[in-house]
């Protein structure tokens, strides 16, 4: 499922960036375009890849050790994820652009990978943990990479404008992004231990349901993930 997933937000993400690149220059070049493709599928599998096996690893072993998993894994994957894609992405695209005389080695890999789908799909959805992602869970994903392209270009616009900005952009976003996301796996943990998907957690949980929620019963009540965002917060 995560090579379904990378593969399919790799291409559109490199899509995404050749039409801005078309529209901001109108220039069109088929040879930056492969390897744009290129680079952006092997980055995106092989960091994939690695993350995921990594987060296996992680998580077996917190569970040896007797620490809660959403404490530490997400952390470490947001800390090695945005690391390994930098060094992934710049050292593919180094190699690509170094042999782009040899025009049919980026279209290859394109081929490789877009053959490769349709064999992890079957994978997914034979899978009874996976089936329903292959479905329903694209457009989180798709959101998220647009949303993350969006903010690319507004980043590079801004430092264009305050150059020592770059510098405080790994603590500004990678603090608040880091923490969220601890939040949000304790959460989905807490929710998948008590209710099946779709249900509402039970009474004795001590959980608000209702739909529409106040703001400060994020951090009022007596809940363990209330008391999670209250010293989350501080």
């Amino acid at each position: 499922m995560i090579q379904c997933q990378a593969i399919v937000v790799a291409l559109l993400a490199a899509i995404f960036a050749i039409l801005v690149n078309i529209l901001k220059d109108w220039e069109f070049q088929t040879d930056h375009c492969l390897l744009i493709c290129a680079t952006s599928l092997i980055t995106a599998s092989v960091t994939g890849f690695l993350l995921a096996s990594l987060m296996i690893a992680v998580i077996i072993l917190a569970r040896k050790a007797g620490v809660n998993p959403d404490n530490c894994s997400t952390l470490i994957a947001a800390f090695l994820g945005d690391i390994s894609a930098v060094v992934m992405l710049s050292g593919t695209a180094k190699l690509l652009y170094n042999v782009r005389h040899i025009q049919w080695i980026a279209p290859t890999f394109i081929v490789i990978f877009l053959a490769l789908l349709p064999f992890f799909i079957f994978i997914a959805k034979n899978n009874e943990y996976t089936r329903d992602l292959i479905d329903r869970g694209w457009y989180p994903i798709i959101i998220a990479m647009f949303i993350s392209s969006i903010g690319g270009f507004i980043f590079d616009f801004a430092v264009s404008i305050f150059e020592t900005i770059a510098i405080f952009q790994p603590i500004i976003n990678g603090v608040g992004a880091n923490l969220v996301a601890v939040q949000a796996s304790r959460i989905s943990t807490y929710l998948h231990q008590r209710c099946a998907l779709g249900e509402k957690p039970p009474i004795s949980c001590k959980v608000n349901t209702d739909i529409c929620q106040l703001p400060h019963h994020v951090f009022m009540g007596s809940n363990t993930n209330v008391r999670t965002a209250r010293l989350l917060l501080i």
